[in-house]
């Protein structure tokens, strides 16, 4: 289907009539003002509080064990199903 085809379809013609609004200029900049603020917020919580390295080398042997354990199985069930195809 090419992009002209929409053209003639019914919905597409209604929504080309309707009108475009943009929000006020004041609007727009305390919007973005406000998610600055939050992302700042966000940036200085990360910075204050890090992730101290037990917790860190912790989380990082358990995503390990839990990434081998999902492949080993993975790899099982390839196996059983390659057996059981050739009738092993």
């Amino acid at each position: 289907m090419m992009p002209m085809d929409f053209r003639h379809r019914q919905e597409s013609r209604m929504l080309a009539g309707l009108p475009a609004y943009e929000p006020e200029r004041q609007c727009s900049d305390r919007i973005r003002g406000r998610c600055h603020v939050v992302l700042l917020a966000k940036r200085k919580r990360a910075e204050v509080a890090p992730i101290p390295a037990e917790a860190r080398s912790w989380r990082h042997v358990f995503e390990f064990a839990v990434v081998a354990v999902v492949c080993a199985v993975y790899l099982s069930e390839v196996v059983r199903r390659a057996m059981a195809l050739y009738g092993f």
